[in-house]
């Protein structure tokens, strides 16, 4: 079960095995903490329509791959927290025109 207000949406320990599709679109700080999200899925973000994302945070989610163009069109975001997963690599260009990104934890 999600909690929610106008802006926020936490989504810990809900058993997510990916980005779901149901968020509201004006969310701007989205919390997926303890998941099974084992890969970021291309556009996934932006094809869900949230592009008012400032904070993600997918903290041990045991994510394995970040597929490249996974954050495109998130032009606001300016904190992305991964720790914790089980990433080897990170593809070059997957953080490209991510202009606002100011934390990469």
């Amino acid at each position: 079960m999600c909690e929610t207000d106008a802006y926020y949406v936490n989504c810990s320990s809900s058993s997510f095995n990916s980005i779901s599709l149901i968020f509201p679109t004006n969310v701007r700080e989205l919390v997926l903490y303890r998941n099974s999200i084992t890969s970021l899925e291309k556009d996934r973000f932006i094809l869900s329509g949230l592009t008012e994302l400032q904070e993600i945070s997918v903290n041990d989610c045991e994510i394995e791959t970040i597929n490249l163009r996974t954050f495109s069109g998130l032009g606001k975001l300016a904190l992305l927290s991964m720790c914790c997963n089980r990433l080897r690599e990170i593809t070059p260009r997957t953080f490209e025109k991510m202009n606002s990104l100011e934390y990469l934890v």
